[in-house]
């Protein structure tokens, strides 16, 4: 429940190793940059905003997020009226949640904080896996649907791990799994991934997105516009 309260879809990032089928990971990984609009196209976005529809146990909200590359990330959810808030920058991150008696801006734990940080990067982790102390293999292959996906672990220096699997077709990405230890409890989500567009630019992500959270509780989250560049003022980011 505690990580309901950032809904931000987990990704870590990594460093290339071992080859499968002939393809190293980080190949493979390239391959997926090629297919969502390529690398250097991605690094010069400036910023990334998008809105749209989450739903979770019965209920519909809107959500919008705002990405200033490399500067700040915040995610705002609307729902039966009351609007919840994370928001990172370099400096740290904090959050609101008024649904559970938490109206007022609070500092976000340093731990949460450190997990979600990449996310203040357009095309998160993939862009700069080798910049960060990160581990990669590949785990061979895993049936997902009617695909033999191409599965690839990622080891974080924390030890949280993600296995993220690639369509071996079209090298999109259609499903990560995380696994973490937050506040001493351990922590597993599958995400989802679907119906991939051009958002603007050439920059192709999916509009869809379904997190399994365990016990029961899925959530959904669909974009209904995108906007690749849209001006965005960094103080948005800071802690009111």
């Amino acid at each position: 429940m505690k990580i309901i309260r950032i809904f931000i879809p987990v990704l870590v990032a990594f460093l290339s190793v071992g080859k499968s089928n002939g393809q190293t990971a980080g190949e493979v990984i390239d391959r997926y940059l090629s297919a969502i609009g390529g690398k250097e196209k991605i690094i010069q976005i400036k910023s990334f905003y998008t809105e749209g529809k989450m739903q979770v146990m019965g209920m519909e909200g809107k959500i919008t997020t705002t990405v200033l590359n490399g500067k700040g990330y915040k995610q705002e959810t609307e729902m039966m009226s009351q609007v919840q808030v994370s928001s990172l920058n370099e400096k740290g991150g904090w959050l609101t949640n008024p649904m559970q008696g938490s109206a007022a801006p609070t500092d976000m734990p340093a731990e949460i904080y450190n997990m979600y940080k990449n996310k203040m990067t357009v095309g998160d982790p993939f862009v700069n896996y080798q910049a960060n102390d990160y581990k990669i293999e590949l785990a061979g292959n895993e049936t997902i649907g009617s695909l033999n996906a191409i599965k690839i672990k990622m080891i974080k220096a924390d030890n949280s791990i993600t296995t993220c699997y690639f369509d071996p077709t079209t090298f999109l990405l259609i499903r990560t799994v995380v696994k973490a230890n937050v506040r001493g409890q351990e922590v597993e989500m599958a995400i989802n991934y679907s119906n991939y567009k051009e958002a603007g630019n050439g920059y192709i992500i999916p509009f869809t997105t379904e997190t399994d959270m365990g016990n029961g509780m899925k959530v959904v989250n669909t974009i209904t516009a995108a906007e690749v560049d849209k001006a965005v003022d960094p103080a948005i980011f800071n802690k009111p």
